[in-house]
């Protein structure tokens, strides 16, 4: 009783003091709380990388009438010689444009996506490229979930003509064929290589009749 009266007696302007006469024990610091974090500025670039849109091409193909003429003239313009490819592509069933594997032996494999109108002459076509590591494994993904409608084999000579590239194709079951591929840069209108095509068409003595609107797996697949 007599320390409780100590305690309730004392005098308020005095420092606190314990029912046992000592000063309180000092209380921590109170810990700050952790600051929020602050969504990036909206003007700020975002980490993960923006999907460009597709490449555009200005493209061409035709017959072949006289292989051995095609590689000469070639020659005579001063194209570069690339040498010759063995390409294989699988096309997939799609409902809308046209996929393909290509495999080439010595080089990556390239997975295609573009779309074209199917035009005799000059067309634009607007595609997708996408290197692939594993293209047995994929091919035979797709093929599970899409089907493969059919498998084109052949061999081009690639030349490259003032930003054109030329294909001589020799292709199984088909013949030989000629393609112009005017490849445009990012921003760039491919229509700028028309009057170049038109050219090169007159130099390879290609005609109206020889023009081709449909891609080779088209020419392939059973009617």
């Amino acid at each position: 009783g007599l320390l409780m009266g100590v305690t309730a007696c004392q005098d308020p302007h005095e420092e606190p003091r314990t029912s046992l006469g000592r000063p309180p024990a000092p209380r921590a610091p109170a810990r700050p709380f952790p600051a929020a974090r602050r969504p990036p500025p909206r003007n700020q670039p975002s980490r993960l990388a923006r999907i460009k849109g597709p490449r555009r091409n200005l493209e061409l193909k035709a017959r072949d009438r006289d292989h051995a003429r095609s590689l000469r003239v070639c020659g005579e313009l001063g194209a570069e010689d690339q040498g010759t490819l063995v390409q294989r592509d699988t096309y997939f069933a799609v409902p809308r444009g046209r996929l393909k594997l290509r495999e080439e032996p010595g080089a990556a494999a390239t997975l295609i996506a573009y779309e074209r109108p199917d035009l005799a002459g000059n067309m634009e076509s607007r595609y997708r490229l996408v290197e692939v590591p594993e293209p047995a494994e994929l091919r035979e993904a797709l093929a599970a979930v899409l089907g493969i409608s059919v498998v084109v084999s052949k061999t081009r000579r690639l030349f490259l003509y003032e930003g054109v590239r030329i294909h001589l194709d020799r292709v199984d079951d088909l013949g030989d064929f000629i393609e112009f591929e005017g490849v445009a840069a990012d921003g760039d209108d491919p229509a700028r290589f028309g009057a170049l095509l038109d050219s090169l068409r007159g130099s390879l003595d290609i005609r109206e009749e020889d023009l081709v609107r449909e891609s080779y797996s088209d020419l392939l697949r059973p009617t």
